[in-house]
């Protein structure tokens, strides 16, 4: 199903460069910034590989979950309170889950149809002839 595949996508991207964005606090240290710049750079590859329908992209999303979810884990042992854990326990369960259950049977682009009614991968549309 499209939609589990594109509500992978989404959130596994949005959670990259929300990562991504976290290194602008001021109450970082370099190590946590070092974690954060990996991580999203993992969820930002994983969205990209599964919309692109890559055969890497669906195990990328999974363990960018999975790396989340230890991230929340680690988060409670040195010490931040069980709710912003779960900012992140939450989150990285759903992007697992949803990324275990998505399809990678091609792109999520939209393809051109022949004019007999099969989908053409790659083809080019009326509105738009190749170059």
């Amino acid at each position: 199903m499209k939609i589990v595949r594109w509500s992978a996508v989404i959130l596994s991207g949005f959670l990259g460069f929300l990562l991504l964005f976290s290194i602008l606090e001021n109450d970082t240290t370099t190590g946590s910034r070092f974690v954060r710049v990996i991580l999203a750079g993992i969820g930002i590859a994983g969205a990209f590989g599964l919309f692109r329908g890559e055969r890497w992209g669906k195990p990328v999303v999974v363990v960018f979950g999975l790396l989340l979810v230890v991230l929340g884990v680690v988060s409670l042992t040195i010490g931040q309170t069980a709710a912003e854990a779960a900012v992140v326990v939450l989150p990285g369960l759903v992007v697992a889950l949803l990324g275990a259950l998505s399809d990678t049977n091609g792109s999520l682009l939209r393809t051109a149809r022949r004019p007999g009614g099969r989908a053409e991968h790659g083809a080019a549309s009326a509105t738009h002839p190749p170059s």
